[in-house]
């Protein structure tokens, strides 16, 4: 596993999320998460980013995010 460190503020921006699928109802207590994300799409400002969670090896969701930097 990559832990990344958290870089310089990009400044000011917009983030949505465009997708979200849940594949539980609810999250035991204390449970550890996994979440993975990555690139899928970059455009000037827009960026498209793709996201799963997993619980131990379980897919419990998958969530597509775009992100849009406002210009400096």
């Amino acid at each position: 596993m990559q832990r990344l460190e958290q870089g310089p503020d990009p400044g000011p921006g917009l983030q949505s999320i465009k997708k979200a699928d849940f594949f539980i109802d609810s999250l035991p207590f204390g449970a550890s998460i996994t979440a993975r994300a990555e690139n899928t799409y970059s455009f000037e400002n827009l960026r498209e980013v793709s996201c799963e969670l997993h619980m131990d090896k379980q897919l419990i969701g998958r969530a597509t995010l775009q992100l849009f930097q406002a210009s400096k």
